[in-house]
């Protein structure tokens, strides 16, 4: 029944245009000003899904829908999917559903599996493939890019590989080399970055089969976010702030090191908000500084949107991203950035939008944070110019843009 969630049966188990890419060849997608797509077709004149595909039945592989960012985006592009005509399905391991799937018509298929390579899962896969007529099957990360595009293909079903991250993200692994070898069979991959696309065209993928999409903005929840009370210590204090997984590729220490050198000409405080492997040797650091009471380290926040409305700035000095949400909702709340100078924010941000700082330099990331809190008009002025940047960056754009790809296929 459409407009109601349903969950599929399982062996008796229930649960609940970024960049202009002219060589990409069939598409190229580029956001021309805020809430204006432009789909301008290498190959032929374009047809909306609409025209040409009136109901596409989509299945969407992914091993869960709870925690990072690409189940997020996935979990916003489904929902839109199913308001612009398509049947909408989603297969998960993980019983964990959103409330934003929960209540849209979208069918979501727990398919349980006993480890990571369980190889009844790829059966399952291909059995619900043929049992939805799924006429596309599009996949998010590495293990549901194995075991759905080998289903696909194995059913001649046309498949779409959803790329988020870039090169740094695949070091030398057998699982990286499978997807690889795998993807060059895809029908179409869409990265949300030129650092993905780059990845896939060293890799040997045609360009013609390249897509750049970029990540789904949740603009006006963020809009309309209550701002986060503080804790009492840091009230009238300006706040810096960080939002993401605590892990190596983020540069934590330089970011704690540079806060460390910033923070000793003023009164400022930082708020280290997520989860992650790394978090027991940060805060052995932070105490190592003697800053325990100016850089909390918060866990993982629900209230993430109403804290960039606090903060004086959000700080982003990873070594290297895909599509970074934490600075796309940042853009989006009109928080002041500072960034380093990786390719995944700089085809984002300049010069006019963001503080963009060497990675890796310590004192330079300090320079960058003391030129936001020392100049509060010029970071707002910068602020409200990326805001403005990524402001068409909403579902119905995005979703716009993969029907577009869905018509190449």
């Amino acid at each position: 029944m459409r407009g109601a969630h349903r969950v599929s049966r399982q062996n008796g188990t229930r649960s609940q245009g970024l960049v202009d890419f002219p060589d990409s060849g069939r598409l190229i997608l580029t956001l021309l000003s805020p809430g204006v797509v432009a789909f301008v077709k290498a190959a032929r004149g374009h047809r909306t899904s609409h025209e040409s595909n009136p109901m596409a039945r989509l299945l969407h592989v992914i091993h869960g829908l709870a925690g990072g960012g690409a189940e997020r985006q996935l979990t916003l592009l489904a929902a839109v999917q199913a308001t612009r005509g398509h049947d909408v399905h989603v297969a998960t391991v993980l019983p964990e559903i959103p409330a934003a799937l929960a209540n849209a018509a979208v069918t979501v298929h727990v398919m349980p599996a006993s480890g990571n390579h369980d190889p009844l899962h790829f059966w399952r896969l291909r059995l619900l493939i043929s049992r939805v007529r799924a006429t596309i099957v599009q996949s998010w990360l590495t293990q549901s890019d194995v075991m759905g595009g080998l289903a696909a293909l194995s059913t001649r079903t046309p498949w779409v590989l959803s790329e988020r991250s870039s090169a740094a993200g695949y070091p030398a692994h057998w699982k990286h080399s499978l997807r690889a070898r795998l993807a060059r069979r895809a029908a179409a991959i869409v990265a949300n970055s030129t650092g993905g696309v780059q990845y896939w065209r060293s890799q040997g993928v045609t360009p013609n089969r390249i897509y750049v999409v970029p990540n789904v903005v949740e603009t006006a929840t963020i809009r309309d976010a209550v701002v986060s009370p503080l804790p009492l210590a840091f009230e009238g204090r300006p706040v810096v702030l960080y939002a993401g997984r605590l892990s190596d590729e983020k540069n934590l220490f330089v970011m704690i090191d540079a806060l460390a050198l910033a923070f000793a000409t003023n009164n400022a405080v930082a708020l280290l908000c997520g989860t992650g492997p790394l978090h027991s040797v940060l805060a052995a650091r932070i105490e190592e500084l003697g800053l325990r009471d100016r850089i909390v380290l918060a866990g993982h926040r629900p209230d993430v949107f109403g804290l960039l409305k606090r903060a004086a700035l959000c700080l982003a000095v990873s070594r290297y991203e895909g599509s970074p949400n934490s600075v796309l909702e940042a853009m989006a709340a009109g928080c002041p950035l500072v960034v380093s100078d990786i390719p995944a924010y700089t085809e984002l941000l300049d010069a006019q939008t963001a503080v963009i700082v060497e990675r890796d330099n310590i004192r330079d990331t300090a320079q960058g944070i003391l030129r936001v809190l020392n100049d509060a008009v010029s970071a707002a002025a910068r602020a409200e110019q990326a805001r403005l940047r990524i402001a068409g960056f909403t579902a119905h754009n995005v979703a716009a843009m993969l029907d577009a790809v869905y018509d190449q296929l």
